[in-house]
């Protein structure tokens, strides 16, 4: 044999370049796991999960940063002024007005932590981010699998979460509010962050950019507002008239909830009734409703947010006319908790984005050069 033929060798089939990547980094392990196992996807998470975290560092570092937060936070306390003071009160400075001041910028720190998700989630070299194209392990400029920017969007959110709450924990003892919606208000925008963030990478890892884009948010628009906007919408189309039974000896909570009642076999005639059990779920996505429902059962002071709740799963589960003749109110709607299907429906959106763009960046990795 000559000199050539001794430096012939084998090249592995379907090798892809996460493999390359991982064999580089000394993560790459022999065996079952040169099949693509359990082992690959764990190394290629973990190193994704490293890096976001040094992302993280890098970014909640930087003075740009904290003048966004600083931004953000002054700019939510002032729409929650503005909504409290100027359409309710008309400027009068009433004794529970800088409460609901403070609720509303509560409301409205989750929806803007549901935007900077998805803006943090998309990233772009140069941007927000900061961001690479491309993951370790992904061969360079084809980009990367989604873990990295949702991983670091999700990092990044729990820095913007905890100093939101901190921020929130000062107005709700200079206003007097309920301690435990500064609380709920800390965990909804963490769960907005991994969800809206989840949309956001798995966009940008399935689509073109211009596409992932778009993709993203539409979504995001659908569930900060859309779905709200689609149930006023549908309101006519699920009104009816049915007939009705006589409501006696109804019995009523603190929260003017009914606990208790009985339906008369007496006929009290043709009622409006609008079936909100069959759309009133699409609005139960939207961060801002699952905030008001979370807060609403967690408050010490249910003459603030303690009510909400109540009329939203009633609406839910079609119970604001009590003693329909045709579907009595046991029968009534899914008995559901509408914060959990809102939860569902955010998880199930995100990890369609997230698997999607694993897949599709697996593909690209699989793909020749």
């Amino acid at each position: 044999m000559d000199e050539d033929e001794d430096e012939l060798g084998y090249e592995l089939i379907g090798a892809g370049t996460a493999r390359d990547g991982l064999h580089g980094a000394g993560e790459w392990q022999s065996g079952d796991d040169q099949d693509g196992g359990p082992r690959l996807a764990a190394g290629r998470a973990s190193l994704a999960f490293r890096a976001a975290v040094l992302d993280c560092l890098r970014a909640v570092l930087t003075l740009r940063f904290w003048l966004m937060m600083v931004a953000v936070l002054l700019l939510s306390w002032g729409a929650g002024m503005l909504l409290v003071f100027v359409p309710v009160t008309g400027g009068d400075l009433q004794g529970d007005s800088h409460r609901w001041a403070y609720i509303l910028t509560a409301a409205t720190l989750t929806l803007v932590a549901a935007l900077v998700g998805v803006r943090w989630g998309l990233g772009s070299r140069g941007g927000a981010t900061g961001l690479p194209d491309s993951e370790p392990g992904s061969e360079p400029g084809r980009g990367g699998g989604p873990l990295r920017k949702w991983f670091a969007a999700a990092s990044r959110g729990v820095v913007f979460s905890v100093v939101a709450f901190l921020f929130l924990l000062v107005l709700a003892l200079a206003s007097g509010g309920p301690v435990e919606v500064a609380a709920v208000a800390g965990a909804v925008m963490v769960m907005g962050f991994a969800v809206f963030g989840g949309i956001g990478a798995g966009a940008a890892a399935w689509f073109r950019p211009g596409v992932a884009r778009t993709a993203a948010c539409a979504i995001a628009a659908f569930l900060l507002l859309g779905n709200v906007v689609a149930v006023v919408a549908l309101l006519p189309a699920v009104r009816a008239y049915e007939p009705a039974l006589v409501v006696i000896n109804i019995e009523r909570n603190d929260l003017g909830r009914v606990v208790y009642f009985e339906c008369s076999p007496e006929f009290s005639g043709m009622t409006e009734v609008f079936h909100t059990e069959r759309i009133v779920w699409l609005a139960g996505s939207n961060p801002a409703i699952i905030f008001a429902l979370l807060a609403g059962e967690a408050s010490s002071q249910p003459e603030f947010l303690g009510w909400l709740p109540g009329e939203l799963q009633a609406a839910a589960e079609g119970r604001h006319v009590l003693c329909l003749e045709a579907k009595p109110l046991g029968e009534a709607g899914l008995q559901v908790p509408l914060a959990l299907s809102g939860l569902v429906v955010q998880g199930m959106l995100a990890g369609i984005f997230l698997i999607g763009g694993d897949a599709s960046a697996r593909r690209r990795e699989a793909a020749p050069s």
